[in-house]
């Protein structure tokens, strides 16, 4: 019951949804919560900060979903 709360559990759930994959970035980008793209083939990427903090992440991939309208495949 307790992985329902875990941001992390939530997380990855939601880019197996989406069918995202995601790319870590291990260099400091100051501001940088999250970045989306989808290339022609349909591939659809989210990169984010390496050791970013879980729900800070899970709040990045819920704003940037829901602005691009991605929906799961």
């Amino acid at each position: 019951m307790a992985a329902i709360n875990d941001p992390t559990t939530v997380f990855e759930a939601l880019i197996a949804a989406h069918g995202i994959q995601v790319v870590e970035l291990d260099s400091p980008f100051d501001g940088l919560y999250g970045h989306y793209l989808q290339h022609k083939d349909g591939t659809r990427l989210l990169v984010v900060p390496a050791g970013q903090d879980p729900s800070t992440r899970l709040w990045a991939a819920r704003a940037l979903l829901a602005h691009q309208g991605v929906m799961p495949v």
